[in-house]
């Protein structure tokens, strides 16, 4: 038995979009459909794919963190007999722009 094609219009009313976004999506090959003439036409199997392709899925809930205050700390390793570098930490890109206290 030959079932009815949907042309753009209905399956636009059916997904509540303008016609253009039909149009958009079969252009780019993105949705299935069946070309006759110069019509975008889709049979009720490819009406139902374009949908499921459309359903978007609830995610998980992302874990709980520990509040900052708990969590480490990260602090610079030093060790006893090292001096500290006059050039700040950071982008070293930006380490032309330094100049030390006295230096002109």
């Amino acid at each position: 038995m030959i079932t009815p094609l949907l042309n753009k219009h209905q399956l636009a009313q059916i997904l509540d979009k303008p016609v253009t976004y039909v149009e958009e999506n079969c252009a780019s090959r993105r949705w299935p459909f069946t070309f006759v003439g110069r019509e975008y036409r889709f049979t009720e199997d490819q009406a139902q794919r374009i949908i499921a392709s459309l359903a978007v899925e609830p995610q998980k809930p992302a874990p709980a963190h520990a509040p900052r205050s708990a969590r480490a700390r990260k602090s610079a390793p030093t060790s006893a007999g090292s001096s500290t570098s006059a050039v700040p930490q950071g982008n070293p890109s930006r380490s032309r722009f330094y100049r030390p206290a006295g230096a002109t």
